[in-house]
């Protein structure tokens, strides 16, 4: 899903849902979304947040993991 409510700003959500076929309760999750904010012709602030889950996981790791990232991002 891709919105432009204004010229200066976006906003990009992917999601992925992938059961198990023999098996719908195990399932994984993965979401991202970015919002972007025009702050100048060439130049926008950026945060991403990402968020991942896997129902039955591998021994150690956490169902859920997330990640919140913020940047510059410059054009050519």
């Amino acid at each position: 899903m891709s919105l432009y409510p204004t010229e200066t700003l976006g906003i990009i959500s992917t999601s992925y849902y992938q059961p198990r076929l023999d098996a719908f309760n195990d399932y994984r999750l993965s979401s991202t979304t970015s919002i972007l904010l025009k702050i100048w012709e060439n130049l926008s602030f950026k945060t991403t947040f990402t968020y991942n889950f896997d129902a039955y996981p591998v021994v150690t790791i956490p169902k859920a993991q997330y990640e919140l990232t913020n940047g510059l991002l410059y054009t050519f």
